[in-house]
């Protein structure tokens, strides 16, 4: 059975947007005036803190056994985590250990024992045994940069590693090999270029790899030690590598190939024919993973991200258990199907769901159970009622384009004097999908939050990736300002309550919008933002950084983002950075670097902070100087003490109130603040 929420603004929330969440995606824009009613006739919400909204999920990782019988998961406690194994027929649980180390767990391909990993180390472990021990097959040379590539489903228990021999000079340093559950290593291929993805017959031989060309991604097919090209994939895709069909000499990929939306398709290596075997029938997103069945090589799922997750099936009998999925749980769902055995696992995210919620669904008698209800609820999530609906939102910008994104509506107030803010995602090439985010602390607090998918965002297609090209100060940004201007007349929010904030190339546009349009925003966050785009790409470049599997990004750079060699591009680009604008930012801003930051140069951030405040702007400073780019995953106290500095700013620049902060968060402002 499936547990139904009482809370009557969710209830209606889901009717109203039934057609949006499991219809097709509107092909204009969005009318929000029901979901207005709604919301304003509505409780306004009881209130969480800061620190409730950055709580971490209680269950790390979860995985389903290759016969859908049993499953591992993961929970956090304390500093380390605890191995548990779950048996879906019986619904009992079994606590294997708690570790200080341990990253994830992998079933071996015959499902009878887990591999575990480490940073130092592979181990495995039988989780039926009565006095289950793990034990240490495999210890990380880190000279030569060993890394795990993941359980080879060719073999029974056996894995696989990528290496780099740094102290060989025969040419070929990288090796791929494998390794069983006594250490025993069989090494499959060396060559000169490291191995990015890879594909075996039904024997284990290795038939296909994918490596970095000088400028694109190139499939080889293998015989023996010997490699011969017979596909290039562009630059900007990397490829995957899914079934190859002996008989028909048909290799199929996940991929672009000559289409707009990646797409699965197949390569004839005899008549170099390429064959469209699925595309989104709804011509709107990329196709972003495929499940496949272990034994055979099968293609079971295919998964795609609109305005929310959709599956399909190239068998059409399943077609019908995915639709059903979809219209009972909503948000998005990650489902792990199996071809062999009765069980699904699904996992159901969605903006109402502080921590995720598993099911097992039984296809065969088309059932559908919660589970691990009690682990998730010990992780203390906030509840659905005092959270808001992320209401998938088209709108079409000044050009004519028409964009995505969504929107957050505070319940129980009059909306068009709310204010309203906008968090805006990195990247650039990356997008919003549409689940939690702590920013709902903000919309519980009475913001309506926007989350644009602006142009050059993912999973919407090459054009619509490839659109914000050159006009990254620009015309990305104008997007942004179109949807507030949407939202506006739609009437959400006080023309005379917006603001911005944003991480890395959301920090970037966050000084970009507020150079641009110095009277629109009251307030703006940069967190961790570049200031030049092109000097840092170029910088990226030359660590090394951003590379796509191997092919350097300066390849890349002519497709995404400009003509390099073009000094009219390059200096266009230059004049409208916000470093060559920040004079003109006259309204409150808060900037946050990273001490540690291999991305955007601290030094960058300290030197357009000081300029704004020679110059008399309101501006506020903090470096945090133990952090890189992000927090780390162990890091609880900066994830908090980010969400209270935006929170703050824009409660003392726009609401003009207090903030209620703690200890931890004092602390962390104090040793870090500039100014």
């Amino acid at each position: 059975m499936i547990l139904i929420y009482s809370n009557q603004l969710l209830a209606l929330s889901l009717l109203l947007f039934s057609t949006l969440l499991f219809g097709q995606q509107p092909s204009k824009e969005t009318n929000l005036s029901d979901a207005i009613k709604i919301h304003q006739s509505a409780k306004i919400p009881e209130p969480f803190s800061i620190q409730h909204a950055t709580t971490k999920v209680k269950i790390k990782h979860i995985q389903l056994s290759p016969n859908g019988e049993n499953l591992y998961f993961i929970t956090r406690k304390d500093n380390g985590v605890v191995l548990h194994i779950y048996n879906i027929e019986s619904e009992k649980s079994k606590t294997l250990f708690h570790s200080n180390v341990l990253n994830r767990a992998h079933w071996s391909t015959d499902g009878k024992i887990l591999f575990l990993q480490s940073t130092d180390y592979l181990a495995y472990i039988d989780p039926f045994a009565e006095n289950a021990k793990a034990h240490i097959f495999h210890r990380f040379n880190h000279e030569n940069e060993e890394q795990f590539y993941g359980v080879d489903r060719s073999q029974s228990q056996q894995v696989l590693i990528n290496r780099k021999m740094n102290t060989q000079h025969d040419g070929k340093p990288y090796q791929l090999l494998r390794i069983n559950t006594l250490g025993d290593q069989q090494l499959i291929f060396s060559d000169k270029s490291k191995i990015y993805d890879y594909l075996f017959d039904a024997s284990g031989q290795l038939a296909f790899i994918r490596q970095p060309g000088k400028e694109q991604h190139n499939i080889f097919q293998i015989t023996g030690k010997e490699k011969k090209l017979v596909f290039n994939c562009q630059t900007i895709d990397k490829c995957q590598l899914i079934q190859f069909k002996q008989s028909t000499k048909e290799l199929s990929i996940l991929g672009l190939a000559d289409f707009n939306f990646r797409s699965l398709f197949s390569f004839n290596l005899n008549t170099k024919a390429i064959e469209l075997i699925h595309q989104d029938p709804e011509q709107i997103a990329d196709l972003i993973s495929i499940n496949t069945d272990p034994s055979t090589g099968e293609v079971t799922q295919l998964d795609y991200l609109s305005d929310r997750m959709r599956h399909y099936s190239l068998n059409e009998d399943l077609n019908a258990d995915y639709q059903w999925l979809e219209s009972q749980l909503p948000g998005n769902l990650y489902i792990s199907s199996r071809k062999t055995g009765e069980n699904w696992l699904v996992m159901q995210t969605n903006a109402q769901l502080h921590h995720h919620k598993y099911y097992i669904y039984n296809f065969k008698e088309k059932q559908l159970k919660p589970i691990l209800d009690n682990h998730r609820l010990s992780g203390n999530p906030i509840s659905p009622a005092q959270l808001a609906a992320n209401i998938p939102v088209s709108y079409t910008a000044s050009d004519g384009m028409l964009l995505h994104g969504y929107v957050m509506l505070p319940a129980g107030r009059k909306l068009s004097e709310v204010p309203l803010v906008a968090s805006i995602h990195g990247g650039p090439f990356n997008r919003v999908k549409g689940g939690y985010s702590p920013v709902q602390y903000l919309v519980n607090q009475g913001y309506a939050v926007f989350q644009p998918n602006f142009r050059a965002s993912t999973g919407y297609g090459l054009q619509y990736l490839l659109a914000g090209k050159e006009k990254f100060s620009t015309r990305v940004q104008q997007d942004i300002v179109d949807g507030f201007e949407y939202l506006l007349a739609q009437g959400v929010g006080d023309r005379e309550k917006l603001g911005v904030f944003g991480h890395s190339f959301g920090g970037y546009s966050v000084l970009s919008l507020m150079s641009s349009y110095p009277d629109l925003f009251k307030a703006g966050i940069a967190t961790a933002p570049g200031t030049d785009l092109l000097e840092l790409l170029q910088t990226l470049d030359k660590k090394g950084i951003n590379e796509y599997d191997g092919v350097p990004l300066r390849f890349a750079l002519p497709v995404l983002f400009a003509d390099m060699e073009n000094p009219v591009v390059v200096e266009q680009m230059r004049k409208t950075s916000p470093r060559n604008n920040g004079n003109k930012i006259t309204k409150p801003l808060l900037i946050w670097g990273g001490g540690k930051d291999e991305r955007i140069p601290i030094t960058h951030l300290r030197e357009f902070a000081l300029k704004l405040r020679q110059s008399g702007q309101t501006i506020e400073f903090i470096e945090d100087k133990y952090t890189g780019h992000n927090p780390s995953p162990n890091d609880s106290i900066t994830p908090k003490s980010m969400l209270f500095l935006v929170a703050a700013f824009l409660n003392k620049h726009i609401k003009n109130v207090e903030t209620e902060s703690d200890t931890d968060i004092s602390t962390y402002i104090k040793k870090h603040r500039v100014y």
